[in-house]
């Protein structure tokens, strides 16, 4: 690539995306978007 040329770059999601009900909580850092681990380590905790 030569400077002063450009590029174009294309991406492409297929996946099921974020249910609607948790959009709200999006940015909150401590909401956990995956259901809590039940091992043998956790539940003796």
């Amino acid at each position: 690539m030569v400077i002063g040329e450009l590029a174009r770059i294309s991406v492409t999601n297929t996946g099921p995306g974020i249910p609607p009900k948790l959009l709200p909580q999006l940015f909150n850092r401590f909401f956990p978007l995956m259901p809590p681990a039940t091992t043998p380590a956790t539940a003796w905790a």
